[in-house]
């Protein structure tokens, strides 16, 4: 909380950041050419611009492959796509271009199929190479979802694009809510969160309560339900003051929710927690629902 600032401006302000030659008492290294690096792509066109594969020769040189992935280089390297090595796209055949065109194409939508039979859950999308091993549909898919360094046994992050009727979210036209029932709190040994973000870019909400995400060291901050559940409301504009404790702002259009369990317990592994859902409070309100 609050009273532990101070603790933790101290150690903040302990932390140094130094050249590994100056705390080892050595001289400094060489500096290393300069890097002439290509200009980053969109979003968009990383997943349609045949530029993509430039980019991937040129980043490939600092990223040795690992162990069984020699085939893989090999079959890259028929195409053009050798670490290091410039790749002219604008002097590629026509039917050169059209097959990578198309098999970007291909590819994005074995990559949404994946992401859509696990319908939120993505929990197999994560993980070391240990874990998803050379599965590049999970890995694709995992890395245009977000970050993703944990393994479920250390993190469960569900994402939401949809509500409960399997409509995309939009805080310019529904507001939302979701339910937890009495003493059906996420099970999780650390903590729990709720977080939304923007589209197209994902970023942060701009909103007038500095809140961002809901999280289970909140409680018992939040009001709780009269049946000993918990509410929480996500619209763009206030609930109003009697349910603000319970108030996760959205933004005022398109937006993806996501859940995030760390050091899930067995049940959420096991699948045996049912997770909540995202439902529109219109239709809440309707049935009497909500509370």
């Amino acid at each position: 909380g609050a009273a532990d600032l101070p603790r933790v401006r101290r150690i903040q302000a302990s932390y140094a950041i130094q050249p590994l030659s100056r705390f080892l008492g050595t001289a400094a290294p060489a500096a290393p050419p300069p890097m002439d690096w290509p200009a980053p792509l969109g979003s968009a066109a990383m997943r349609t611009s045949p530029t993509f594969f430039a980019q991937l020769a040129f980043l490939l040189q600092f990223a040795p492959p690992p162990p069984g992935e020699g085939a893989l280089r090999a079959r890259l390297a028929q195409i053009g796509i050798v670490p290091g090595q410039p790749l002219a796209v604008a002097t590629l055949p026509r039917a050169t271009l059209q097959a990578l065109q198309g098999g970007m194409a291909d590819g994005q939508r074995e990559i949404d199929q994946r992401r859509a039979a696990l319908a939120g859950r993505s929990d197999t999308l994560f993980g070391s190479r240990d874990v998803l091993d050379n599965d590049y549909v999970a890995r694709a898919a995992g890395s245009q979802s977000g970050l993703g360094t944990l393994s479920r046994e250390e993190a469960l992050s569900p994402r939401y694009d949809t509500d409960a009727d399997g409509v995309s979210l939009d805080g310019s036209a529904q507001d939302y809510v979701v339910r937890f029932g009495k003493d059906a709190l996420p099970p999780v040994h650390a903590f729990w969160s709720l977080s939304v973000y923007p589209l197209p870019g994902q970023a942060g909400v701009a909103e007038p309560i500095h809140r961002y995400q809901f999280d289970g060291s909140m409680l018992p901050q939040p009001r709780r339900d009269a049946d000993g559940g918990l509410t929480l409301y996500l619209q763009h504009r206030t609930p109003g003051k009697d349910k603000q404790a319970n108030w996760l702002p959205i933004p005022n259009g398109p937006f993806v929710a996501a859940m995030r369990y760390y050091w899930p317990a067995q049940a959420l592994l096991d699948n045996h927690w049912t997770p909540p859902r995202v439902e529109r409070a219109s239709a809440l309100h309707t049935t009497g629902a909500l509370p």
